[in-house]
């Protein structure tokens, strides 16, 4: 028992780290977007994937009480799928 808290407090903080990043990331894509002025649907792919990333690292990584968790989790989810659905259209033009 003692290593699992030793090894959750070694990861803490690359995933607040990571939390960062993806942070960084969406509004760099954002900032992108509107200083290109193209609204194109292809230019949404960055920040659908950004998304995706970031509702799933929140679902997965943190812990969440019980019932934030499992909307998490469906949100993630869901994002996840739709994200998919979306670049595939994309892809697929």
């Amino acid at each position: 028992m003692t290593e699992t808290i030793q090894a959750s407090r070694h990861r803490f903080p690359y995933k607040n780290a990571f939390l960062g990043f993806i942070l960084v990331m969406l509004v760099a894509n954002v900032a992108i977007l509107v200083a290109d002025g193209d609204y194109g649907y292809r230019k949404y792919t960055s920040i659908v994937v950004t998304l995706m990333l970031l509702f799933n690292h929140v679902a997965f990584q943190y812990k969440l009480p019980k019932p934030f968790g499992t909307l998490a989790k469906l949100l993630a989810w869901t994002w996840l799928s739709i994200g998919l659905v979306y670049i595939g259209t994309v892809v697929s033009r």
